[in-house]
């Protein structure tokens, strides 16, 4: 994850990379060449983070005995702990992870008394938080280590201290002075304004997010108001302002100005799945109710997907698509620019698909274009991060749609159910792949055959059965490649 390489050092990443992959493995013995072969690290590499994983575990008392097997492997039933309880272990020895959660629960301690409590100077502190101060100043937030705080838009670094915490903790532990109860009475206080609060992990994310508000607010960092966020509250009434003045004893402006911001978040956070959901009818209420970019950027937005993907949208998708179009678009129409969000911590960009890149490029031309209206420049600073997320909502959905016009993917391998098990078992659990056995006569769109040569005027993909279930990633990439290729995207 982005967020785990600005907080660790090359050799803690190794070591959570070998520690998820022994715990996504059946409980069981390996050997250190199928570790290697899953991680692909050198063995060298290999054994010395093994060596460090079990003194970790060793020194915080969770092992009952030793889990590497010399001259054998490795004992994955001996390691009792998960990999998200590893992450937190690994998170008290990280400078860049203590420093952000001080900033943000002790403001008042100061950098002197941060520097002598974690026994390191302030070069080597600036330097371990340069990848850090990089990735915030890529949000407009800036570092302030003789304030010891954040700097940028009040909005904007609760988002990140968000982000930060749930990523970090996962529910876990709670490393916040707030309680939960003090936090989770606040969710629901505007649990009828947040459409998927039952959730169970929502649930978790929103009173990690009213936390560090919490915080913020009784630190006297208050959000400031937006104009921009107007059009909401004109014609929905249901929008209480003063819901959130007489909690914390706040003036009127403070009050209502935290109240829309909680308001802002009802309507950023949600992301629809099912077209049926209720709550996408009074989302798009509540952005059709008075003209705005928003609205009217999203519909622009639709139009040319539809043109220009030549796809052919039933009302409910495309109120589905909508709903979360608006959802994004009102955040970029908000912060004037990029934003902490979600993916961005998680999901770094090279883990993307030749065929989503070629996607996201279609629309960061037309973003580009629309943008230079009059009545879309408030996007323009954020181009190729909405053409980022826009494909992240729509690819899925292209799938969803184009799945009646399937890939007919045949595969010509010797007739044995034991070799053939795992390969057909695969083919046949993807949405949109038709799996027959190949039929010299017949026309498909690819053929997977373990003959290198093989008479079809289809393309082929080369299998071998020895590499077991090695290959199913590669293959699911260029079946999803011939799949959009099929269908025009």
């Amino acid at each position: 994850m982005v967020f785990e390489e600005l907080l660790f050092d090359n050799s803690t990443l190794i070591k959570l990379k070998i520690f998820r992959s022994l715990l996504q493995r059946p409980p069981g013995q390996y050997t250190y060449q199928e570790i290697g072969a899953e991680t692909q690290l050198r063995y060298s590499q290999l054994a010395k983070g093994l060596i460090e994983i079990e003194t970790d575990l060793s020194h915080a008392n969770v092992l009952t005995q030793s889990f590497l097997k010399p001259n054998v492997g490795v004992l994955t039933s001996a390691i009792q702990i998960t990999p998200d309880q590893y992450l937190e272990m690994l998170l008290n020895e990280s400078i860049p992870y203590q420093f952000l959660l001080a900033t943000l629960i002790t403001p008042d301690l100061g950098l002197d008394a941060f520097c002598r409590t974690n026994f390191i100077s302030r070069s080597t502190l600036s330097r371990k938080m340069r990848k850090f101060s990089q990735f915030l100043e890529s949000y407009k937030l800036k570092i302030n280590y003789r304030n010891f705080c954040l700097e940028g838009s009040e909005d904007r670094i609760r988002l990140f201290y968000y982000y930060f915490i749930y990523l970090c903790h996962h529910n876990l532990s709670w490393p916040l002075t707030v309680t939960k109860e003090e936090a989770h009475l606040q969710v629901e206080k505007f649990a009828d304004f947040f459409p998927q609060h039952g959730l169970y992990v929502t649930n978790i994310m929103l009173t990690i997010f009213s936390a560090v508000s919490i915080t913020r607010i009784k630190q006297k960092r208050f959000v400031t108001p937006n104009a921009r966020l107007d059009f909401l509250f004109i014609i929905n009434p249901h929008y209480d302002l003063q819901r959130f003045r007489d909690t914390f004893d706040l003036d009127q402006k403070n009050g209502q100005n935290e109240a829309r911001f909680i308001y802002f978040i009802c309507n950023f956070f949600p992301f629809y799945e099912d077209p049926k959901d209720p709550n996408i009818t009074k989302s798009l209420a509540a952005f059709q109710a008075v003209s705005n970019p928003v609205w009217q950027f999203g519909d622009r937005i639709v139009a040319f997907i539809t043109d220009s993907l030549q796809l052919r949208l039933s009302p409910e998708i495309k109120n589905l698509l909508l709903a979360n179009l608006y959802n994004s678009l009102l955040a970029f129409y908000i912060f004037d620019g990029p934003f902490p969000n979600f993916v961005s911590f998680i999901i770094p960009s090279s883990q993307h698909t030749e065929i989503e890149i070629e996607l996201q490029n279609k629309l960061y031309l037309f973003l580009k274009e629309q943008t230079n209206l009059p009545e879309f420049q408030y996007f323009k600073n954020a181009i190729l991060p909405l053409a980022k997320v826009i494909r992240q909502i729509l690819f899925p959905l292209i799938l969803r749609i184009r799945a009646q016009n399937r890939l007919r993917v045949a595969v010509a391998a010797e007739p044995n159910y034991l070799l053939n098990f795992n390969l057909l078992n695969f083919l046949r659990e993807l949405s949109f792949v038709d799996t027959f056995l190949y039929q010299q006569e017949e026309e498909y769109d690819l053929v997977i055959s373990t003959l290198t040569t093989l008479p079809t005027k289809a393309p082929v993909y080369y299998w071998t059965h020895g590499t077991g279930n090695k290959n199913f990633p590669h293959l699911y990439q260029v079946l999803m490649h011939y799949f959009m290729q099929k269908n025009g995207v």
